[in-house]
């Protein structure tokens, strides 16, 4: 199983306002984070080509830098 990270899921201007809708209820939080995960299921391991053609197949939407998530899962 391979596991490949995706573009961000929200817009900032989203996840601004899930983050003071959690404020409103008394939810202690201070940030969210919300990513596509893409997971592929592969008989047997792929060949270079093959990766860095599903790496681009698989890369859309903005281009933003992976934040580094902290916190509760």
């Amino acid at each position: 199983m391979l596991i490949l990270p995706g573009a961000p899921a929200l817009s900032d201007f989203r996840l601004q306002k899930l983050l003071q809708r959690c404020t409103d209820l008394g939810i202690a939080v201070t940030g969210l984070s919300a990513d596509y995960v893409h997971l592929i299921d592969v008989e047997s391991e792929l060949s270079q080509g093959e990766h860095e053609t599903l790496v681009k197949l698989l890369t859309y939407g903005p281009k933003i830098e992976a934040a580094s998530v902290e916190g509760v899962e």
